[in-house]
């Protein structure tokens, strides 16, 4: 049973989705030019659980551009990415490498350049997940699960050949300056069904 927060579920059908992002009119303070930039040393923070399947289906939580979960939309994001086919990356980037597509992964984005690393983490069902993003005064982002820090690539590696990362400092390029970046937390499905994550928190914060 949930405790302790929300349950986001899809209508049933293939590709619907649920997103939880801040309302972006402009009288709300998200969307004025410099409150949530990639120079603002941000750090941003969620705990989720996975619903009772985690199959036929896609889950992001992170930091982007748009309320999307799909890889190209957005030129400059940090966000983390699950997904058991290629509906959110064409072609499909997450998959290459033997168990893959089981596998959580870190996308970054600057200026449409998109880096994906494979994280050494299988999602399952009833998994609990406390994930972190902090972008750092030089606009380098690290990621951390279950408060372990994931070695970030920095280059483009093609699919076939991206194995998971391990542990490490090693951190992504520098973002793209002054993005304005929104904290993004959704489930998408990957065929018909009703997939669910369970949203405990999210935060996020930056210097002053």
């Amino acid at each position: 049973a949930l405790t302790n927060g929300i349950s986001i579920t899809t209508a049933g059908g293939d590709n619907d989705q649920i997103i939880a992002i801040p309302h972006t009119v402009l009288t709300n303070r998200w969307n004025l030019s410099g409150t949530i930039t990639t120079g603002k040393s941000i750090e941003w923070e969620c705990n989720i659980t996975t619903g009772g399947a985690v199959t036929n289906m896609a889950f992001g939580a992170g930091l982007k551009l748009t309320n999307t979960l799909t890889i190209a939309t957005d030129a400059d994001q940090a966000y983390f990415l699950f997904a058991t086919d290629g509906d959110l990356a064409t072609p499909d980037a997450l998959a290459g490498v033997a168990g893959n597509q089981t596998r959580l992964h870190f996308v970054y984005s600057v200026a449409n350049a998109d880096i994906i690393t494979p994280l050494p983490i299988t999602v399952s069902a009833n998994l609990n997940l406390k994930l972190k993003i902090v972008i750092d005064a030089q606009r380098q982002a690290a990621a951390f699960v279950n408060g372990v820090q994931y070695n970030l690539l920095q280059a483009a590696v093609a699919a076939g050949q991206r194995n998971p990362t391990t542990a490490g400092t090693t951190l992504s390029n520098a973002l793209t300056n002054t993005a304005v970046l929104l904290p993004v937390v959704g489930v998408q499905a990957l065929a018909a069904g009703t997939p669910a994550i369970n949203v405990h928190y999210t935060t996020i914060n930056r210097v002053i």
